[in-house]
C-alpha cells in the first residue's frame, strides 16, 4: 500500500485559519453550544507556533468532526461542519509539508 503525502495548495494560504475559528467560536457562544465551543477552544489555545501545537489543534478539529458525525453534537451546522473539514485539510496539509 502505497501512502501519499498531501501537499499544501495555493488555496490553502489563503485561508485566514484565526478568523474562520473565530467565527466558529462566536457562533457557537451565540447558540450556547458549549460542548462544540469547548472542544474547538481547547485545541485552538494550544497553538503556539511549533508543530506539536498544531498537532494537538488538528486532534481537537477531529475529535469535534466525529461528534458531529455520531450526531453527538447536533447543533453544529451543516455550513460549520463543512468549516471544520476545511480546517482539517488545511492544517493537516501544513503539517505534512513540514
Amino acid at each position: 500500500m502505497a501512502f501519499y503525502l498531501m501537499k499544501s495548495t495555493a488555496e490553502d494560504s489563503e485561508i485566514d485559519i484565526g478568523a474562520e475559528v473565530n467565527h466558529l467560536l462566536e457562533a457557537w457562544a451565540d447558540r450556547r453550544n458549549y460542548d462544540a465551543l469547548c472542544q474547538l477552544w481547547g485545541g485552538y489555545r494550544s497553538l503556539n507556533g511549533l508543530t506539536d501545537g498544531w498537532e494537538s489543534f488538528l486532534a481537537s478539529l477531529k475529535r469535534l468532526r466525529g461528534a458531529t458525525r455520531m450526531q453527538e453534537s447536533e447543533r453544529i451546522l451543516a455550513t460549520e461542519a463543512a468549516t471544520v473539514d476545511m480546517l482539517i485539510g488545511v492544517v493537516s496539509r501544513m503539517l505534512n509539508d513540514r
